[in-house]
């Protein structure tokens, strides 16, 4: 066999190779993290933001922010917190579940029955302070297998 005719497969066993390694850097270059998360979390930039499962808590880090990017997770702008007081301690104190305003509602909050009688004691104290006008809160227990809830309602009157 002459160099001629073993030429074509050098030829292709070159161009394997530099295919195989085109292919490969942009893969091993991608496990490197979220470099657009990370730009955004320097300079101060993580105590603007916030993971998507919290947009209302901002990092406590520039590392914390970069960790969360390069995991995976979302970053968002840190919201401004535009909840009312029934509504905060509803959601993070009773682990409860909060419906707005309606025409003749106030708040309502369905919670675990384990604050019944400390959620009772404070939305009551809330739901007085809801408005002007005369209002009641009562309660409702509703129960699914083994899971019991309580339904605080602060109404108009």
């Amino acid at each position: 066999m002459t160099i001629v005719q073993r030429m074509p497969r050098f030829l292709v066993a070159i161009v394997a190779v530099a295919l195989a390694l085109v292919l490969a850097i942009p893969l091993t270059g991608a496990k490197g993290g979220n470099s657009a998360v990370a730009k955004a979390c320097q300079k101060g930039g993580w105590q603007q933001l916030a993971s998507s499962d919290d947009p209302y808590t901002a990092f406590a880090s520039q590392d914390a922010c970069v960790s969360h990017g390069a995991q995976g997770g979302t970053v968002v702008a840190l919201q401004v917190e535009s909840r009312g007081e029934a509504q905060v301690y509803c959601e993070d104190a009773l682990a409860g579940q909060y419906l707005a305003e309606t025409d003749r509602v106030l708040f309502e909050c369905d919670a675990p029955v384990n604050f019944l009688d400390a959620a009772w004691n404070t939305l009551f104290s809330m739901c007085d302070d809801a408005s002007n006008e005369v209002q009641r809160l009562r309660s409702i227990l509703r129960s699914w297998g083994e899971l019991t809830t309580a339904v605080f309602i602060c109404e108009k009157l």
